[in-house]
């Protein structure tokens, strides 16, 4: 197995991440859009990390290439049950299958306790099945469907899975 780390982006990295969101993009079926599109969100984390403080961007290298990225940010309108935190993944395609989206998942799992997040939420197309015992390994469970346009492979349908956090340590799960 290849051996990498995971860090905390930097506002260096903001090219390169910007550059895998549309690698991954480019394949279709992962993405709903055809290319990187900034939101105030995205922005800030790429751009300014030390002023979102609840936001949380990951990334995975091997040597000095980026090879993987996690974010948390939270998701609009906090529910009044406690804070929610929207979670996607991606890893290049070069580097799929080496237990790289399981680390980050697990790194993103234990920061995110930390962070006052209640629930963790994500979405994702039902035919991707990798994706899914993933994230059901980490405890993820359906909650919902629905059905998206996207802009490469037409409407598909996602799932929408959830988990509570889990204020411990993860370690359960070993990814090196």
């Amino acid at each position: 197995m290849m051996e990498f780390h995971i860090r905390r982006a930097r506002s260096a990295d903001a090219p390169t991440i910007i550059a895998g969101i549309n690698t991954v993009c480019a394949e279709g079926g992962y993405f709903y859009t055809p290319h990187y599109i900034p939101t105030p969100a995205w922005e800030a984390a790429l751009h300014n990390p030390q002023t979102v403080s609840d936001h949380l961007l990951l990334v995975a290298e091997v040597g000095k290439t980026l090879v993987g990225v996690a974010r948390l940010f939270p998701l609009p309108g906090d529910s009044e049950n406690g804070r929610v935190g929207e979670l996607s993944i991606f890893v290049c395609p070069a580097f799929r299958g080496q237990k790289i989206g399981t680390a980050l998942l697990q790194e993103l799992l234990r920061q995110v306790a930390t962070l006052e997040y209640t629930r963790v939420v994500l979405t994702v197309l039902s035919a991707n099945q990798r994706a899914i015992r993933l994230y059901r390994k980490f405890g993820f469970v359906k909650e919902g469907r629905q059905q998206r346009d996207y802009a490469l492979i037409g409407e598909q349908e996602e799932w929408v899975m959830a988990r509570s956090v889990q204020h411990s340590d993860f370690t359960g799960v070993n990814y090196v």
